[in-house]
């Protein structure tokens, strides 16, 4: 109710709708009346009957037709209605002024004045803030209070139109009664990467400078004085700044201001305070401390398994390769004469059975198992002679246990 009884645009607008002639908002704002809340204390007081005859010698000059009268006296009802209603909810509720919408109206025009005074910046696609934003902005500038806006809350206004859910009504409890309100949800964006958590703050600052809490200047200066620390060349052994301490120093930034008690407001000498404070603040040793290098991350340990066995086991021989079958071992001669390990068949080594002669010749497993097909030389295979593996007699091992 404050934002809209202290708006100009929404005062020319509703002058507008309720069809009052255009030189008669021109003659009021020519005598300082340009707001609905100055309007209302024009003539008479708020809370009491109008008096006709009075009334019509105060209107000679500014409204002369009798439409423009009949509007004249229907604005300054509803200006009157509406101051005692806004004085009303301040003393019964102190609790809800924080939070107000913002008039169509008023948001329009500041947009345009804010597109029309910042020269070379294109306030729009991702750089336009939402509705939301420049509620949140406006509400401190009313309320005189600052307070943080986190990133995930400095949506775009395309942002907004995409994926924003209808408002919903909801029971709220003030001065104990229950009061209908509208509630709309305020989408969050999500911000994993640096462009778009620069882009947040930017449409932040925009929404700041809408409200008329900082210039657009010093809000740049601040943003590129923390993003530096992203260029900046880490010590040995350190790692860069990174996104998440930007975020945690621009949280500490406004912590510093809310403590030192700096308003969103401009001052009557037309300085911001918010200017100076937010340079001042990232300087400080409490934010700069946040801006400090990290230490690099040291490169993981092994594991168990990789301590304990650090090369890769050989592969193994395919079975074909083997010069027998099986999982037993015996030692035998290679064609150079030097000891290797035999893999023995089982059956054989139940039986008793070696995998050589006493001279170190290999034997066929297959002929000794009763299985070879292969050429035969002067009694032996490819894979070794054909002699029993327990008696070295000439014949399989299915033989030698039926002759013993």
């Amino acid at each position: 109710m404050a934002l809209l009884i202290e708006s100009e645009a929404h005062f020319s607008q509703r002058a507008q709708e309720i069809n009052l002639g255009a030189g008669v908002p021109r003659a009021l704002k020519q005598n300082g009346i340009a707001t609905l809340g100055s309007l209302a204390y024009a003539f008479g007081q708020p809370g009491q009957v109008l008096d006709e005859g009075a009334f019509g010698e105060w209107a000679k000059g500014i409204a002369d037709s009798l439409g423009d009268l009949s509007a004249l006296k229907r604005a300054l009802f509803e200006s009157q209605t509406m101051v005692l209603a806004a004085l009303r909810d301040q003393v019964s509720n102190p609790d809800s002024q924080g939070a107000r919408r913002l008039p169509d109206a008023e948001r329009e025009k500041r947009m345009d004045n804010l597109k029309t005074s910042l020269v070379g910046v294109i306030v729009e696609g991702p750089l336009e803030p939402s509705h939301a934003l420049l509620e949140l902005c406006a509400n401190q500038y009313q309320a005189n209070q600052l307070q943080y806006i986190k990133p995930e809350k400095c949506a775009s206004r395309m942002h907004e139109i995409t994926t924003g859910k209808p408002s919903t009504k909801e029971l709220q409890l003030e001065a104990n009664k229950l009061v209908v309100r509208e509630h709309v949800e305020v989408s969050e964006m999500t911000i994993h990467n640096s462009l778009l958590l620069q882009e947040a703050f930017k449409r932040r600052g925009l929404a700041y400078v809408f409200s008329n809490s900082v210039s657009h200047a010093a809000y740049e200066r601040y943003l590129q004085t923390l993003f530096m620390h992203t260029s900046r060349e880490p010590p040995p052994g350190c790692q860069r700044c990174s996104l998440s301490q930007l975020v945690q120093a621009d949280r500490m930034v406004f912590i510093r201001l809310i403590e030192e008690n700096v308003k969103p407001r401009r001052k009557p000498d037309g300085t911001y305070p918010m200017d100076l404070a937010l340079t001042a603040a990232l300087q400080s040793y409490h934010v700069s401390f946040t801006l400090m290098p990290l230490p690099a991350k040291a490169p993981g340990k092994p594991s168990a398994d990789q301590r304990a066995t650090p090369n890769p086991p050989p592969a193994k021989k395919p079975r074909n390769e083997e010069p027998g079958k099986g999982k037993g071992k015996s030692k035998g001669k290679d064609a150079k004469g030097k000891s290797r390990k035999v893999a023995t068949p089982y059956a054989i080594l139940n039986a008793g059975g070696v995998a050589t002669t006493p001279d170190g010749s290999p034997l066929c497993f297959d002929y000794v198992l009763g299985h070879c097909n292969r050429s035969v030389t002067d009694g032996q295979c490819v894979k070794g002679k054909h002699l029993c593996c327990v008696c070295f007699e000439p014949h399989s091992l299915k033989e030698h246990r039926k002759s013993a």
